[in-house]
């Protein structure tokens, strides 16, 4: 897709970073699907962990929390596989890596610059 859309002359960036954000998300999904059924419980152990780190879960957050803890546990979750899949050392793995994955994921600009994002802010905290 992006050779097609850069050999037409495509220069808008908004659609380059659509195209490139499809691609990232169906890589993500692959590698979910792919790895997930060998260990169906591997997704629940990495909700719990994102919940660990958060202090709370992710329905008793509101909305947002619930976005940041589903977006940050998937996350561990893939890091886990690829972990897997790259044959790492368990012990090669920070001891801080939930919080450090749902701060990265409370600190990406995408999701708190995005007016949509700014709406579901129904946690009654008006400075989230």
């Amino acid at each position: 897709m992006l050779i097609e859309y850069a050999q037409a002359d495509g220069k808008d960036w908004e659609t380059f970073e659509r195209l490139l954000d499809h691609l990232a998300r169906e890589g993500m999904k692959l590698i979910q699907y792919g790895r997930g059924p060998l260990q169906p419980d591997l997704e629940k152990a990495a909700r719990v962990q994102i919940e660990q780190a958060a202090g709370t879960t992710a329905r008793q957050g509101g909305m947002r929390e619930h976005l940041h803890q589903r977006t940050a546990a998937s996350l561990l979750a893939t890091v886990w596989f690829a972990g897997q899949h790259h044959l790492v050392e368990a012990d090669d793995w920070p001891d801080t890596l939930p919080a450090t994955v749902l701060g990265a994921i409370r600190q990406a600009p995408a999701i708190n610059d995005d007016p949509t994002m700014r709406n579901l802010r129904d946690t009654g905290d008006p400075n989230r």
